[in-house]
């Protein structure tokens, strides 16, 4: 594999694929456009990633905020339970 560089995002590396010069590996569902031109395939075995959120401690958040760190508790949550049931 000859890797001749990087990027950010992912919608910038796109027009390097529609243009026919290089491959991208990068995450499904990532680039919010019209992405018909583009083929992703899942990489075998899997690979897997992690992230967190940050806030400052003590500060007050905004409603936005505040509900967006909610829906996040939930769908993880659901997540979890989902995920307790597999084999």
């Amino acid at each position: 594999m000859n890797i001749v560089g990087k990027f950010d995002l992912i919608g910038n590396a796109s027009h390097f694929i529609r243009a026919g010069i290089a491959n991208v590996i990068g995450i499904d569902e990532l680039l919010q456009l019209d992405t018909g031109h583009l083929k992703f395939i899942p990489l075998e075995p899997a690979l897997t990633l992690s992230a967190v959120i940050v806030w400052k401690k003590y500060r007050l958040l905004s409603k936005s905020s505040s509900v967006f760190l909610e829906e996040l508790r939930k769908h993880i949550a659901e997540t979890s339970k989902t995920n307790s049931n597999l084999p």
